[in-house]
């Protein structure tokens, strides 16, 4: 195998979209095959939450979008915003 998933970088996943090392596995036959590599390669686990179901805008072409699984964005559904700034600005009260 020689594919593995980009975690904790801004275009990577978020760890806990992530699978974890089997201990388990990792004493068996098999973890010392072909399929030993994914135990120590970063792997996007499935969960049926982290998709969507959308329609595209411009084209009406149905298409699944992963939600919820990245470094950057783990609060967008939620509409949090960065807090306000430490120091109050006086542009705004002259207005």
């Amino acid at each position: 195998m020689t594919t593995a998933s980009i975690a904790n970088d801004a275009d990577g996943y978020a760890p806990s979209a992530m699978l974890f090392v089997d201990e388990q596995f990792a004493e068996t036959a098999a973890s010392r095959g072909p399929m030993g590599t994914l135990q120590w390669r970063p792997t996007v686990k499935f969960h049926s939450s982290h998709y969507e179901y959308h329609t595209d805008p411009g084209t009406g072409v149905p298409r699944i979008v992963q939600v919820g699984v990245g470094v950057e964005d783990p609060l967008a559904g939620l509409h949090f915003r960065a807090p306000p700034p430490p120091t109050s600005t006086t542009g705004a009260a002259g207005a």
